[in-house]
């Protein structure tokens, strides 16, 4: 279920961040030392090294939480965005790249952004007025862990659209969900962006662009290495179905969520496709939404609950029931028997 690597994280942004945060301090005194929070992590550092190397999502929530803990900052999505090297962009890169406009770029990166990280989700309106794209969380994830990926994807959109402009600003508003972090003067960093904050809610961050600056011809512009970036996301995605199997790509995804499940509308809308699309290639795979779901939320219970010194009530929250009871019918539909038999014939095995 977690050798999905199109649905994971490439370790390459956490390596940047470590690497930033490993760096001798200016002020002087010892450098961080990223390996032990890293352990923490339940992850060792050498890990990190390898560019094919990948994260799940548990264990990048668990890494950039250690990382904050241990170096007591609040920036490391800021952070993080500005240590990714622009000159290894992926295809989501060379879309943007290549593209006539900003607006025809990220209209066309749209549908494809969940083969960069299925964490995010992006959304693009344009119209007269100009272009607005929103980065919103593809499923839940601790709250401040939401804003750090969310600020590192602004500022390496930022920072994309200042390389790809080929100008020292680049004329935008930001308008971010949360409240003004204790970081919030580096925004100023981000040369021609106006950067409001928020009361907080659900966290997402809208990049406004006047239709002059959406529509501006760009300097690199390539209609023919834009066409073959677009074919290769879609064969990235006709590899994901054909090859990996859309069943086996939902079973990591229901498998990585915590604390609620994803529904068949959310997992269509990570892949570009439409529901009734979804459902009909996962009936060529013999299998339904409802049925892959129940079956893995089943099988994480039983992996729960064999291990000791889990509370029933905490692996139905884990699981996504808003109540025992519900687990309860649900577990024994599929087992026969209750979580609690269950768990205590898993421990005297």
């Amino acid at each position: 279920m977690r050798d999905a690597p199109v649905a994971q994280v490439s370790a390459r942004y956490l390596a940047a961040l470590v690497q930033r945060l490993e760096a001798p301090p200016q002020e002087g005194g010892p450098p961080f030392d990223a390996a032990a929070a890293l352990r923490e992590a339940g992850i060792e550092r050498g890990r990190l090294e390898s560019p094919q190397a990948w994260l799940t999502r548990a264990e990048q929530i668990a890494a950039l939480q250690a990382l904050s803990r241990a170096s007591r900052r609040s920036d490391l999505g800021f952070l993080m965005g500005l240590s990714i090297n622009l000159g290894r962009v992926d295809l989501i890169g060379q879309m943007l790249l290549n593209a006539r406009s900003l607006r025809e770029g990220f209209t066309r990166l749209a549908p494809f952004f969940a083969l960069v990280t299925p964490a995010v989700r992006l959304q693009v309106q344009a119209d007269a007025a100009g272009l607005l794209s929103r980065f919103s969380l593809a499923h839940p994830m601790p709250y401040d862990v939401a804003v750090m990926v969310l600020e590192a994807v602004v500022v390496v959109a930022h920072r994309l659209m200042r390389f790809i402009r080929q100008e020292q600003a680049t004329p935008c508003q930001l308008r971010l969900s949360w409240p003004a972090p204790p970081h919030a003067a580096q925004y100023r960093a981000l040369a021609g962006a106006g950067v409001t904050f928020g009361p907080g809610g659900v966290p997402q961050a809208e990049l406004h662009l006047s239709a002059e600056v959406a529509e501006a011809g760009l300097p690199m512009a390539d209609a023919a290495a834009m066409a073959q970036a677009e074919r290769r996301c879609a064969e990235r995605l006709d590899e994901l179905e054909a090859r990996r199997g859309l069943g086996a790509w939902l079973r990591w995804l229901v498998y990585a969520t915590e604390e609620r499940q994803p529904t068949q509308a959310e997992a269509a809308a990570l892949l570009g496709v439409s529901e009734r699309t979804l459902s009909r290639l996962l009936a060529a795979e013999g299998v339904s939404f409802g049925r892959l779901s129940r079956q893995v939320r089943h099988a994480k219970a039983c992996e729960l609950l064999a291990q000791p010194g889990q509370d029933l009530a905490a692996v139905a929250h884990r699981l996504g029931y808003t109540d025992l009871s519900n687990f309860g019918r649900a577990f024994r539909a599929l087992a026969g028997q209750t979580p609690g038999a269950y768990r205590a014939q898993a421990r005297r095995r």
